[in-house]
């Protein structure tokens, strides 16, 4: 008699069990048993951008989709001071393979603009880590060989090829520099400057763009980027540069 009066309670308290047993497996049970807290990109990250903590957050993300080589918090908090070696957008789990070592850019050298009205005539594949020759708009002397340290768009992101990472600064293959009476002379290499660790793709390799070319910007020495712009401000109407992309095997 006492148990069957129970029973509508025992019901109820069933129910309710039941009830928040389901919230329970639906708000957080199924949450710790198929996903797990990983570091993602808090934002859009540049490459040669210098890593921070207020750059990444933590994000739940089901254990099957979580990257080979994710970093964890621990091992993320040891990169910080380092450099991002790519593009890295907004929510990606972050690699080991995305982080560099910050490098110095060579010595005597830095990245100086190329406007687009000064350029007569370049390659639209042109990226960033290629070498190009300069020469005057009549093609009758070279003014020097630059490696290319950024190309960049209208909105000053770097263009790379549609679904590459690549998109960094100077990639490590070295090259001769200079501006000289015969047109070239020897500089000191500028191997490991810039931020992309990622290879361009060869040029005759190379597709559709990320974005319209707009400036591009090359290594060089102060007394170098005066000399092209008194080659420019010889002949303000004719005056103009030819950049011959050389080939990236």
């Amino acid at each position: 008699m006492f148990i069957g009066r129970l029973r509508p309670f025992i019901g109820i308290l069933l129910v309710a069990a039941t009830v928040f047993g389901i919230y329970f497996w639906e708000s957080r049970g199924r949450e710790a048993v198929f996903t797990e807290e990983t570091v993602v990109a808090a934002r859009d990250i540049r490459a040669g951008e210098t890593l921070e903590k207020e750059l990444f957050t933590l994000r739940n993300i089901e254990k099957e989709s979580i990257a080979n080589g994710v970093l964890s918090p621990e091992e993320l908090s040891r990169q910080y001071g380092k450099a991002a070696a790519c593009d890295i957008t907004e929510n990606t789990q972050i690699t080991k393979a995305m982080v560099k070592e910050k490098e110095a850019a060579p010595e005597g050298r830095a990245p100086f603009v190329l406007k687009e009205e000064w350029i007569a005539a370049r390659s639209a594949s042109l990226r960033s880590g290629d070498t190009v020759d300069i020469y005057t708009a009549d093609m009758a002397g070279k003014i020097g060989s630059y490696k290319v340290a950024f190309v960049r768009d209208e909105d000053e992101q770097p263009v790379a090829e549609a679904g590459d990472a690549f998109g960094g600064g100077l990639g490590s293959s070295g090259g001769s520099t200079g501006l000289g009476s015969s047109g070239s002379v020897a500089g000191a290499k500028v191997s490991g400057y810039g931020f992309g660790s990622v290879p361009a793709p060869a040029v005759w390799e190379r597709g559709c763009a990320t974005g319209r070319i707009s400036s591009i910007e090359i290594a060089a020495k102060p007394e170098e980027y005066a000399a092209i712009l008194e080659y420019l401000a010889s002949d303000p109407g004719f005056a103009a540069l030819i950049l011959v992309q050389r080939d990236i095997k």
